[in-house]
């Protein structure tokens, strides 16, 4: 409690969006998260990584959203990638933000598979993450998960530990 404490007073947890606890089999991790989500608003979401790369899996083109657009220079900047899509007949993609300029745009154009997968999209892409671990050892699966949080840009990423293991 103490330490969670201490970390709300540098870093508020309410200033979140989504927290990841690091996949572990001791209890511990279990109950940082449970401490940390009573001290958040309402609004903070806990998402397991693997939760995170079926969200990336699972979003279409809303083609729909595509045709009702009324500015005609997004829809130009939109159309040869969007267009590609199509050709290949591929609505199911997983989104690489590598393409930043044209994410801001894109996500106008993307559908759910349903509400959660949205708002844990949201959350990510342009929010404030913050991933808990309760040991960390050589750190090969914080690592893993910061490389694939990053990948979506979210505004700030931040790691918790409550114990360092050597």
């Amino acid at each position: 409690d103490k330490s969670i404490e201490k970390f709300d007073l540098l870093n508020s947890i309410n200033n979140y969006n989504i927290v990841f606890p690091i996949a572990s089999s001791k209890p511990l991790n279990a109950l940082i998260v449970k401490k940390i989500k009573e001290r958040s608003s309402s609004n903070l979401i806990v998402a397991s990584d693997s939760l995170v790369k079926n969200v990336f899996k699972n979003i279409e083109v809303d083609w729909d959203a595509v045709e009702k657009e009324k500015n005609p220079k997004t829809k130009q900047m939109m159309q040869p990638y969007l267009a590609n899509l199509k050709k290949r007949g591929d609505e199911l993609f997983q989104i690489k933000f590598g393409l930043v300029r044209l994410r801001r745009y894109l996500t106008n154009f993307i559908k759910f598979k349903d509400d959660t997968d949205a708002r844990i999209f949201r959350a990510i892409t342009g929010g404030n993450v913050l991933l808990v671990d309760d040991t960390i050892g050589e750190g090969t699966t914080l690592k893993e998960t910061v490389k694939l949080i990053q990948k979506y840009n979210p505004n700030t990423l931040h790691a918790y530990m409550f114990i360092r293991d050597y």
